[in-house]
């Protein structure tokens, strides 16, 4: 049961994120649709701080959620996940990068429902592609090949890495892989998405 888990548990559960992480995203959306946007903006509070504040709050909600599906396959399927200080580290990467390209679809898209299609397809490919839905090392070389630059391949390399007890440099480089995409996707995506509000075209 153990080895099932170390398998195919992480990717899985990478891909559960992004759905999580989907429906707070859209919250941006549901701000200007509400016309609450503007409200906030009269307060102290600028477009930055606001934005900021949405990304922080997935980040947070997803590592919430991993923490109760990890304690819950701890207690029930006694599944060691391994270190908790660089578990905790590469799923904060591994949040990041979700949250980060999250931004960057919802930044881009011209719809709300637009972005939700992306996102499905975004979310069930690259779990796919980075085997989380078959085992990795089974795929054909093609696919192997552009799964192994998705950042859940990174995130499953990371946590399987730290399930395992493997040297730190097989934990370090997915999590600084994690880390660079996360950043910049999520600075793409808050420039994306500030230039949509200060249009007026976020609806």
């Amino acid at each position: 049961m153990n080895d099932i888990f170390n398998y195919m548990f992480p990717g899985l559960m990478m891909m559960w994120m992004i759905f999580i992480g989907q429906n707070l995203m859209a919250d941006v959306y549901t701000e200007s649709e509400r016309k609450t946007l503007p409200r906030m903006l009269g307060t102290p509070v600028n477009l930055n701080q606001f934005l900021v504040s949405k990304i922080i709050r997935c980040v947070i909600v997803c590592l919430m959620a991993e923490g109760l599906l990890m304690l819950f396959t701890a207690v029930v399927f006694r599944v060691r996940w391994g270190n908790p200080f660089w578990l905790i580290l590469v799923i904060v990467a591994a949040n990041l990068s979700i949250t980060g390209l999250l931004a960057v679809v919802y930044g881009l898209a011209k719809t709300k429902i637009l972005a939700d299609a992306i996102t499905v397809v975004v979310g069930l490919l690259t779990a796919f592609l980075g085997g989380g839905m078959i085992p990795f090392d089974e795929m054909p070389f093609l696919m192997k090949a552009i799964g192994s630059w998705t950042f859940n391949r990174w995130s499953v390399q990371g946590l399987q890495a730290v399930m395992n007890a493997r040297p730190l440099g097989e934990i370090t480089i997915p999590v600084m892989k994690l880390l660079l995409f996360g950043f910049v996707t999520t600075g793409l995506g808050m420039y994306w998405m500030r230039r949509r509000f200060q249009a007026g075209r976020l609806s």
